[in-house]
């Protein structure tokens, strides 16, 4: 099967009916390794501690295609929404937080997007052709974003090798994508986490798990963390 999006059941179930809201969460992708049925990190706990049924966004690594993927993830939400949850909620790790940020394209899909350490590309040395792109892509994402009414959080961090130019990417945040949403939690390279996969750490929630849940879910959000 080229893709899933299942339960997860490491974390409590509410079913639509009595749940306040659904989250889809996306694993990332490296070469030679299977991702599917990865257990999605604790910050999502805030979220099915208050009643969000958590579901995974499992893709076989052969057919994994970011285009291809952000077509089964659009279909995905649209029947989500359609079955009643009344909050949806789409996140991911890496290509699976890219792939959650080209739902923003199109307005409706998702209610919110937590995106930590989007990436398209892998970790390329200075002088490879997908060195560059890596900006250009990310660039060529947030001008796409359609959806003004989403709440968008991204998380980036210090020494992450699959962001070649971290000032540029944090200034394409600020002069891009916060004048297209209305509101933006931007986690630009806080201190004390460093690399590619500290936004899915135990410490990474207990520090900003339960600001990222306020600022998806409350009338008032807070600015920052």
């Amino acid at each position: 099967m080229a893709f899933e999006v299942v339960p997860d059941a490491r974390f409590l179930w509410w079913g639509v009916r009595d749940a306040a809201g659904v989250y889809v969460w996306g694993h990332g992708r490296a070469a030679g390794f299977d991702s599917r049925g990865q257990q999605p990190p604790p910050q999502l706990r805030w979220f099915n501690n208050a009643r969000f049924d958590v579901m995974r966004f499992d893709r076989h690594p052969n057919r994994d295609d970011p285009d291809r993927a952000a077509g089964w993830l659009r279909g995905a939400l649209i029947a989500l929404r359609g079955a009643g949850y009344r909050l949806v909620v789409v996140g991911g790790q890496s290509r699976g937080a890219w792939n959650a940020l080209m739902m923003l394209a199109e307005p409706g899909l998702a209610d919110a997007v937590v995106a930590m350490s989007p990436a398209r590309h892998g970790d390329q040395p200075i002088g490879h052709a997908n060195y560059p792109r890596a900006t250009e892509d990310f660039r060529d994402l947030i001008t796409k974003m359609a959806d003004r009414r989403a709440r968008v959080v991204i998380g980036g961090f210090q020494g992450d090798p699959f962001v070649p130019d971290a000032d540029a990417r944090s200034a394409l945040v600020r002069e891009l994508l916060v004048p297209r949403a209305l509101r933006v939690l931007w986690l630009d390279r806080p201190e004390g986490f460093q690399g590619h996969g500290a936004g899915g750490t135990w410490r990474f929630a207990d520090a900003y798990g339960s600001c990222i849940f306020r600022f998806v879910t409350t009338a008032a959000p807070p600015a920052r963390c």
